[in-house]
């Protein structure tokens, strides 16, 4: 059997709660992370319950600068990203996003 090697992608929308620091790696390539907000909402009977995720993804290199120029805590995002684990821990690298302003 042959094992087929492909990537798990994600794609969501959520709020940004806080953005680091831009980070320097290896040649001049830039990594950010950001924290995000998602609900999800569901009924229980005639009462409605809210659950919050939170969630870290990192952004590299122009996307990073990008990110960091344009976004501001409180915009919304919608990502495509790309689960990634590295030495035992989970990542989610964003690969294309659209920030969307919390005043429009």
């Amino acid at each position: 059997m042959q094992l087929l090697a492909t990537p798990f992608i994600v794609n969501g929308v959520g709020r940004i709660i806080d953005i680091g620091d831009l980070n320097t790696v290896g040649d001049g390539v830039h990594t950010i992370s950001v924290k995000l907000e998602s609900e999800r909402r569901r009924m229980s009977g005639s009462n409605q319950i809210i659950e919050t995720d939170f969630f870290y993804v990192q952004l590299w290199d122009t996307g990073a600068d990008v990110f960091r120029d344009r976004a501001k805590v409180g915009d919304a995002m919608n990502f495509v990203g790309e689960l990634r684990n590295r030495k035992g821990m989970l990542t989610l690298k964003i690969n294309k996003f659209e920030i969307y302003q919390a005043d429009e």
